[in-house]
C-alpha cells in the first residue's frame, strides 16, 4: 500500500527514559506537522485526512520510528531529508533533566512516500522495543562483568560497573529491518 508517512529517527547512543524519549518524539512530530503544513499544504492535507467540510478524516497518519547510532547519523538523516525536499526537524534538548543542553535527540521528517526517500533514509532500520534492546544488552554484558569481577583485584565491582557503563554507552541496540516502514 502506498501511503504518506512521517518518520522519527532516534539516537541509540544516548540513554533517555521512556518518557523523555516520547517527549522528544512529540516535539519532533509537532514541529514537523506545523512546518510541513506551511511548506506542503496539499501533501499535509492528504496526510492528515482533510475532509471537504474542513474537518479531518482519520487516515491513520502513519508514523515510523527508526534508529540511528549517533549524532553524526542523526545529522545525516536531517541533511538527506532536506536535500530531497522533504520537511525535516532536528530536535535539540533544552537540557533540563536527562541530557546536556543542545543535545540533538531526534529528527522528524516527512510526509513522504517511502519510495520517494533517498536511499540512505530508506535503509534506516526500525527501532525495536526498548525492553528487547535492554534484555539483549544485559545478556551480552553480564558475562563480561562476571569475567572482569573475577580477574580484577581490589574493588572489582566498581571497575566492572565502570566498564559496563562504558560498553552500554557504545553498544548499539538490536534493530530489525521493516521493509514496510
Amino acid at each position: 500500500m502506498t501511503e504518506l508517512k512521517m518518520w522519527i529517527a532516534v539516537r541509540t547512543d544516548i540513554r533517555l527514559s521512556l518518557g523523555k524519549g516520547m517527549t522528544q518524539a512529540g516535539h519532533g512530530y509537532g514541529n514537523l506537522f506545523e512546518l510541513a503544513r506551511a511548506a506542503l499544504p496539499e501533501k499535509m492535507a492528504a496526510y492528515a485526512g482533510a475532509a471537504s467540510d474542513g474537518g479531518l478524516v482519520d487516515t491513520g497518519q502513519a508514523k515510523i520510528t527508526v534508529a540511528v547510532k549517533n549524532e553524526a547519523a542523526l545529522r545525516r538523516v536531517h541533511q538527506e531529508a532536506l536535500a530531497a525536499g522533504i520537511p525535516a526537524i532536528l530536535v535539540e534538548d533544552e537540557g533540563r533533566s536527562e541530557v546536556e543542553p543542545g543535545t540533538p535527540t531526534v529528527v522528524a521528517f516527512g510526509p513522504a512516500l517511502r519510495d520517494d526517500l533517498p536511499k540512505y533514509l530508506r535503509g534506516l532500520q526500525q527501532l525495536k522495543d526498548r525492553s528487547e534492546v535492554e534484555t539483549r544488552r544485559d545478556e551480552l554484558l553480564e558475562p563480561l562483568a562476571t569475567f572482569l569481577a573475577g580477574k580484577v583485584v581490589g574493588d572489582a565491582s566498581h571497575l566492572a560497573g565502570e566498564v559496563l557503563d562504558l560498553l552500554q554507552a557504545r553498544l548499539r541496540p538490536a534493530v530489525k529491518t521493516d521493509e514496510a516502514a
